[in-house]
């Protein structure tokens, strides 16, 4: 998703006086507004988002993605967000990764040049705490955009490096895309927003030894990361605190 003319990045310093590219973000992601998205980028995720319904009612009816839905059937959670094409309702979180999972499972969901497959994680974040909170279509898609851009902007710089040492891109980035798409749909604070994004950098990991070694865990990548980064969200409304300069600092 090439998205122009969004606001800057601008620097607004918050109490901690925090200037980290995280907090940059979180600031940019905290006031954008939809009134302000180019109708390219509005188009764009409306169109993300119903391609990742048809992957995932295609994807719900394969073999290699009925063990994550048989463990968040188990889980009997509350019924907050919808699981597609099952009876089952359940935490936002764990409806993002039964979703993004459901979407990876047959290979088709969108490739960026930057970002790999920002849908399967955005989108599934998006559409599950949409739902929890009752949000309107414009703040979904205002969600939307919101991962989708932090997806871009931070693997415009890294996601050829992942893929080279064999990280994959898309769980790793997936993770703070999910944290800003559900932080935006919580309204969280700027301050919040940056502890999100450095919760979800402590949870943002996997490697793509799956080529080599086989196994069906890559199509669960998306949906993890998905489900990582709503619970960053959710951690940092609850008071976690992250790593400010977790992508950015000495030790990131």
């Amino acid at each position: 998703m090439g998205l122009t003319k969004t606001p800057e990045l601008e620097v607004r310093v918050f109490a901690m006086g925090d200037t980290t590219l995280a907090a940059r973000l979180a600031d940019w992601v905290a006031a954008l507004d939809h009134d302000r998205l180019p109708p390219r980028a509005v188009e764009m995720a409306k169109l993300l988002i119903l391609d990742q319904l048809g992957l995932q009612v295609r994807g719900a009816t394969l073999p290699n993605v009925q063990p994550e839905r048989t463990l968040v059937d188990a889980m009997k959670a509350v019924p907050e967000s919808t699981a597609v094409l099952s009876a089952t309702r359940t935490v936002a979180p764990y409806a993002a990764f039964v979703n993004g999972t459901l979407a990876a499972g047959i290979e088709f969901d969108d490739v960026h040049m930057y970002a790999a497959h920002i849908g399967s994680a955005v989108v599934p974040a998006a559409l599950a705490f949409g739902e929890r909170a009752g949000a309107s279509g414009r703040d979904v898609i205002t969600a939307v955009v919101a991962g989708a851009q932090v997806m871009s902007l931070l693997g415009a710089t890294t996601v050829t490096d992942m893929v080279r040492t064999g990280w994959h891109a898309s769980k790793i980035l997936g993770t703070f895309g999910a944290a800003a798409a559900a932080g935006k749909l919580l309204g969280l604070t700027t301050e919040q927003l940056t502890h999100a994004l450095g919760i979800a950098g402590s949870d943002a990991a996997g490697t793509m030894e799956y080529e080599l070694s086989g196994g069906e865990v890559k199509r669960m990548h998306s949906g993890a990361a998905s489900r990582s980064g709503c619970q960053a969200a959710l951690l940092a409304q609850s008071g976690l605190t992250g790593p400010t300069a977790v992508m950015e600092g000495e030790r990131p």
